[in-house]
């Protein structure tokens, strides 16, 4: 069984819901993973990770290390010119 969460709109078209990041500054945060979205300025370092994948090591007390999805992974490329 397949279930689907769709917001109504009040004009009978379905959208799915606003993850709430719409609002953000796209220059400063960035949706790494569908879990993560991170500040871009507090990205300490980027570690090769496994099959051409990164992941970031975050500039905080716990250096949080996040995956960045295969899909992001192009525009880690592109950001950093590797």
């Amino acid at each position: 069984m397949r279930t689907r969460t769709r917001a109504s709109t009040g004009a009978g078209v379905g959208h799915p819901p606003l993850r709430g990041d719409h609002h953000l500054d796209k220059d400063t945060f960035w949706r790494v993973h569908r879990s993560f979205l991170v500040n871009i300025h507090k990205i300490k370092e980027v570690v090769p990770w496994f099959k051409s994948s990164y992941q970031l090591r975050m500039d905080d007390k716990k250096h949080t290390e996040v995956p960045v999805s295969r899909v992001q992974t192009k525009r880690l490329r592109e950001l950093l010119k590797l």
